[in-house]
């Protein structure tokens, strides 16, 4: 009987499942409509929270499902700057932050002209380590479409992950469903 060659096997660290590091990705929470009454939005302000999230600059809208023409309430994030600051994963391991966007097709919003928005992380040092520029749909679609910023993860220190509306006003690109993860190719 002839020796095998000894194999190698994958490192547990490498394949183990990492636990979603952002938090309050869905937008749940507050109900977009319990501040502003029967309206759909809830109008945030800076530098007002939003559960983990810093509003850091500008005005941001919480929509409703009813708005996303979803189950899901979204963020129109307009002008603002949205930021919040997450643990991620191992050192060595790479991640990515998903989500999806689509365009506000509010009836007071038609004719905006842009509604990108910048995506970025940050690592400790305030470096940038994944950025992209987004604009969702073409046309007046509010067809969703998902998004990704994948990294290596080179601290265990937090990182933060960055929105930048580039639209003047609450008419923006609407953010949902932001979820971190251990990257699909790790």
């Amino acid at each position: 009987m002839a020796k095998r060659p000894a194999t190698t096997t994958a490192t547990a660290p490498a394949t183990t499942p990492i636990p979603n590091f952002i938090r309050g990705g869905d937008f749940s929470d507050p109900p977009a409509s319990n501040k502003d009454g029967e309206k759909h939005y809830m109008q945030i302000d800076a530098p007002e929270p939003l559960g983990p999230w810093r509003l850091t600059d500008g005005i941001a809208l919480v929509c409703s499902g009813a708005m996303t023409r979803s189950s899901h309430q979204a963020i129109d994030i307009g002008g603002a700057v949205l930021e919040q600051e997450f643990d991620t994963a191992p050192v060595g391991r790479t991640v990515e932050i998903t989500w999806m966007h689509c365009k506000n097709t509010d009836r007071t919003c038609s004719g905006t002209t842009s509604q990108s928005y910048a995506a970025s992380v940050l690592d400790p040092n305030g470096i940038v380590v994944a950025e992209g520029r987004y604009v969702p749909g073409i046309n007046f679609s509010p067809i969703p479409a998902t998004q990704t910023l994948k990294f290596p993860v080179n601290s265990s220190a937090p990182y933060t992950l960055k929105f930048e509306g580039e639209a003047g006003t609450s008419c923006g690109a609407m953010i949902y469903r932001v979820v971190g993860q251990a990257a699909s190719t790790s």
